[in-house]
């Protein structure tokens, strides 16, 4: 290929390398247009941990009005609808110390969660065994308890639920 025929496919390679880049759009959610509300109603619970599922379905409704992509709606109002049951509760021993004491203890919470959109008929998304963490140091002064670790779990539950929803699937 001469130099001159070199120069000339330039200009559109380099058209054809900015087109395929403006495809992609960094704009707005993920979201299907028609969706704007969405509903979370109270998650089962097949664990023994009582007020599990009231924490967690108030901490993702919580977390939805910080966000404010969508808006909050009852269940007959909303475009869409985070379903939930939690079906597994941890609490271990996380790490120890120099004379293999037990220094922190990690909560785990599984729950199995889906997105629907009741008009289409659809799940937008459905996640198995969906995992939230938290640990908590019983050496500290004072020390941590298990209800900070669950809150912590608990907490990074709803933003993975919330995020999933509202930007990524």
């Amino acid at each position: 290929m001469k130099a001159g025929q070199r120069a000339s496919l330039f200009p559109i390679l380099c058209s054809l390398v900015f087109l395929a880049c403006g495809v992609y759009s960094f704009s707005g959610s993920g979201l299907p247009s028609h969706i704007k509300t969405v509903a979370v109603p109270l998650f089962s619970n097949q664990t023994t941990e009582y007020g599990i599922r009231e924490k967690l379905t108030d901490e993702i409704l919580n977390a939805l009005v910080e966000d404010g992509k969508l808006k909050v709606a009852g269940r007959d109002e909303a475009d869409s609808i985070i379903n939930g049951t939690v079906v597994d509760y941890k609490n271990i021993a996380y790490t120890y110390d120099k004379s293999e004491n037990v220094q922190e203890y990690i909560v785990r919470i599984y729950v199995d969660v889906s997105y629907e959109d009741p008009k289409e008929r659809k799940i937008i998304w459905e996640q198995k065994r969906m995992e939230g963490w938290g640990t908590y140091d019983v050496q500290t002064d004072p020390p941590e308890d298990e209800d900070m670790g669950r809150d912590r779990a608990i907490a990074k539950l709803a933003e993975d639920i919330v995020n999933k929803t509202v930007a990524g699937w």
